[in-house]
C-alpha cells in the first residue's frame, strides 16, 4: 500500500509539473504575440454596464499571474468603475477557457474556502426544508458535506469537477437549468464570470420563486487577488449596483468584513420573477398556446416542462378560466412513468401539493380537458 501511495504521488507530481510547464509556455507565446502587434485601437466592452471604447482610451491596471499566466493588463470602465480583463484570457474561445481551467487544476491546488462559503450560505437565512445550490463550488470544497451534515439540502454546481459520482454535485449546465432552488450562494465566483449580468439572470431562472435569494461573496468587490488571469472582473465604483439593476436584482443585505476575515458579501433578490411555466410546455392539437395562456377544446392536453426536482415539498399552482370545468392535472416523473398526484381542476385558483423524497428527473405536469372549452392562464411551482 505504501508503494502504491508513493507511485500515485510521483504520478500526480509529474502531471502537475507538466501542467505548469504547459501553462508557462502557452502564455509566454501569447504575451510575445501581444507585444508584436498593435492592439491599441481594438474595441473593448464592459459587460457590467455595456460601455464600449477603444483600448487606448481606458485607464489600465497591470500585474503578473502567479499561476504561470504571464503579464496581465486590465481596464477600468469609466462608466461604472469595474475593472475588467485581461483580454488575452477573456477573448479566448469557451473551449480554450475550459481547457485552461482543466490544466490549471492539474498543476495547482486551491485553498480551503469552506469558512466563507458557509458564511455566505448562512446570510441566506436558510430553512432546513429548502433546497440550496453552491454555485461554482469546486470539487475540493468540504462545504457540501459539512452543510448536509447539519441537515441542509445543499447541492453543488461545478462544471470543471471530476467528481461525477457525487450525487450532490452537478456538472452539466443543461441539467442545472431544469432544477429549482430556494437559494443560491457562492464564494469567489463572480470575478470568474465573463458576462456577470447574463450569468446572474440565468441563476434567477433556477430560483423557485420571488422569495428566493442569492448570496455571493468575493474579495473582488475590492481590487484584491489581481495576480491571477482567471479573475476577469473587480466590482469597484458603482458596478455592483449597475450589475444588480441590469440582472433584475435588488440588494437586500451587505457584509464588509474584509479587514478581519477577508469576507465581503452581497445578498440579492429578484425584482421580478417570472414563474409561469406555460411557455415551457407543449400542447396537442386541441389546445392552443396564446400570449397570456393556453386555450383548451375538449380533448386538449398541455404537458411538460420536464424539470428535475430535488427532495422537498412542492405546490403546483394552476389558474383556470371557464364556466363548466371538467379537467384534471397529473404530476408524473420520468415523462409519465410514475404518478405523484392526480386531482380534478376547478374554476379559479388551484393548489396541488406533492412531495419529492429523492431526486426525480423529467417531472411532467399534464393538464387534460374532458369537457367544455376552458383556459389556463398560469402554472407556477413553489
Amino acid at each position: 500500500r505504501d508503494q502504491m501511495k508513493a507511485e500515485k504521488k510521483f504520478l500526480d507530481d509529474s502531471i502537475g509539473a507538466m501542467a505548469r510547464e504547459i501553462m508557462l509556455a502557452k502564455w509566454k507565446i501569447v504575451d510575445h504575440l501581444e507585444e508584436a502587434e498593435d492592439h491599441s485601437h481594438d474595441p473593448l466592452r464592459c459587460n457590467i454596464c455595456g460601455y464600449e471604447g477603444e483600448r487606448n482610451t481606458f485607464q489600465t491596471m497591470e500585474s503578473d499571474c502567479i499561476f504561470n499566466g504571464g503579464h496581465l493588463v486590465r481596464y477600468v470602465c469609466p462608466e461604472c468603475g469595474a475593472v475588467f480583463g485581461p483580454s488575452k484570457f477573456s477573448q479566448q474561445t469557451q473551449q480554450q477557457i475550459d481547457d485552461d481551467y482543466q490544466v490549471h487544476y492539474l498543476g495547482f491546488s486551491e485553498g480551503d474556502s469552506s469558512y466563507k462559503e458557509k458564511r455566505a450560505f448562512k446570510m441566506l437565512k436558510p430553512d432546513l426544508k429548502g433546497v440550496y445550490l453552491n454555485y461554482g463550488c469546486g470539487h475540493w470544497s468540504k462545504t457540501l458535506q459539512e452543510l448536509r451534515d447539519e441537515g441542509y439540502q445543499v447541492y453543488g454546481y461545478e462544471p470543471y469537477s471530476p467528481d461525477v459520482g457525487n450525487p450532490y454535485m452537478i456538472t452539466d449546465k443543461e441539467e442545472l437549468k431544469k432544477m429549482r432552488f430556494d437559494g443560491i450562494f457562492s464564494n469567489d465566483l463572480l470575478e470568474h464570470l465573463l458576462d456577470p449580468v447574463s450569468e446572474l439572470r440565468e441563476m434567477t431562472q433556477i430560483l423557485i420563486d420571488e422569495k428566493s435569494k442569492m448570496s455571493h461573496c468575493t474579495s473582488c468587490y475590492t481590487y484584491k487577488y489581481e495576480y491571477t488571469r482567471f479573475h476577469t472582473y473587480f466590482f469597484l465604483g458603482n458596478s455592483v449596483q449597475r450589475m444588480s439593476e441590469l440582472a433584475g436584482l435588488q440588494i437586500l443585505d451587505q457584509c464588509d468584513d474584509m479587514k478581519e476575515n477577508d469576507f465581503y458579501c452581497y445578498v440579492f433578490r429578484p425584482t421580478e420573477k417570472e414563474n409561469n411555466l406555460i411557455n415551457k410546455m407543449y400542447c396537442n392539437k386541441e389546445a392552443h398556446q396564446e400570449e397570456d395562456g393556453v386555450s383548451f377544446h375538449k380533448g386538449g392536453i398541455l404537458f411538460g416542462p420536464y424539470l428535475t426536482l430535488l427532495p422537498r415539498q412542492y405546490a403546483l399552482y394552476v389558474a383556470v378560466e371557464g364556466e363548466e370545468v371538467a379537467a384534471s392535472v397529473t404530476v408524473y416523473n420520468q415523462m409519465g412513468r410514475q404518478v405523484f398526484v392526480q386531482v380534478p381542476l376547478h374554476k379559479g385558483e388551484n393548489w396541488i401539493s406533492f412531495s419529492v423524497g429523492q431526486k426525480e428527473c423529467e417531472i411532467e405536469f399534464v393538464i387534460e380537458n374532458n369537457g367544455a372549452d376552458m383556459r389556463v392562464a398560469e402554472i407556477d411551482l413553489t
